[in-house]
């Protein structure tokens, strides 16, 4: 079997969580990541991978069978359109979008190129939920009828200190 080709645009702290999946998968062929900052052409440089200032120079050049999205939300939808467009599948970051009109445009052009989009709900994967469902799988807690959770996830407080997240669909 054939390495499938990915890609990543945007490489912050959630685009480097995809980055080390991708680097822990031996299926995964990692072809480039699109991000303008010299971080990202640094970590780039140091996986051994191309770094593109622009996400349309990587989709041209590396041509990716899947593209990670995880950009500022207001970017979700035309940066999702245009990798369907150029044949890569898409995970993109919740929220899909930040228009329901953007949404439906994302999900047209996923219907007419043929190719999936999955909305990166990634703590399923996380190791908290794995252990909680392994619990609850194994009997412990007997048979569930309702549960809730509730948890605090610390991310370094440079997450929060950029400007697109105190701007429009944050």
């Amino acid at each position: 079997m054939s390495k499938l080709p990915i890609a990543v645009i945007g490489a912050g702290l959630i685009g480097k969580t995809h980055i080390d999946c991708a680097l822990a998968d031996p299926d995964i062929e990692r072809v480039g990541i699109a991000d303008p900052t010299p971080a990202a052409a640094e970590l780039a440089r140091v996986i051994g991978v191309p770094c593109f200032a622009d996400y349309p120079s990587l989709l041209a050049t590396a041509k990716p069978r899947g593209v990670v999205v995880a950009t500022p939300n207001a970017t979700h939808a035309p940066i999702t359109i245009d990798c369907l467009e150029q044949g890569a599948a898409v995970l993109v970051e919740k929220p899909i979008a930040d228009t329901l009109d953007d949404g439906r445009r994302i999900c047209d052009a996923s219907r007419a190129t043929g190719l999936p989009v999955l909305v990166g709900h990634q703590r399923r994967h996380n190791t908290i939920m794995r252990k909680a469902r392994a619990i609850v799988g194994a009997g412990t807690l007997g048979r569930p009828v309702s549960a809730t959770a509730l948890c605090t996830w610390l991310k370094p407080r440079d997450y929060f200190d950029v400007a697109w997240r105190r701007g429009t669909g944050t």
